[in-house]
């Protein structure tokens, strides 16, 4: 019975942020901008984020969908008002054909915000229309790439 729970959850049609570790996830409140309804500037689960890439995994349950990633520093999401937030893309916009796991094994830092907190930002742009999710990332350092085991396999 709960498996069925579980999987009539996820017909529905959203995405999970499993790789890092999303400051929340609530699917009534993921289409609510620009954090899926939590605190942008909780820092709450910060993940490392070296200027050479960390990486990104995104579970799916549309059939398709377009991804915009980008982040924007602490201090400037603390002074938004009104939504008016100053992101900046990581990468360029992405598409995904098919459910299930997409997986980014290093997006970049961005090198002008190093020693600086910032917040990432994952947008998935899907038959339902904008869903919303965020990390909360520590100043980007010049290391290498955190180890990772990111493999798209959902079962």
């Amino acid at each position: 019975m709960y498996f069925l729970l579980a999987f009539a959850t996820l017909a529905v049609g959203h995405f999970i942020l499993e790789v890092p570790t999303s400051i929340g996830y609530e699917d009534i409140k993921e289409g609510s901008p620009p954090c899926g309804g939590f605190d942008i500037t909780s820092r709450a689960g910060v993940t490392e984020w070296p200027l050479a890439g960390a990486p990104l995994k995104i579970i799916s349950t549309h059939p398709g969908a377009q991804y915009t990633i980008q982040a924007t520093l602490l201090t400037d999401a603390a002074a938004a008002s009104g939504g008016n937030f100053n992101f900046t893309s990581m990468v360029p916009l992405l598409t995904q054909s098919g459910r299930g796991g997409l997986c980014l094994p290093a997006v970049p830092g961005i090198a002008a915000w190093e020693g600086k907190d910032a917040v990432v930002q994952v947008i998935q742009e899907a038959t339902d229309g904008q869903l919303y999710q965020v990390c909360q990332a520590c100043p980007p350092q010049t290391v290498g790439i955190p180890n990772s085991s990111l493999s798209a396999d959902t079962s």
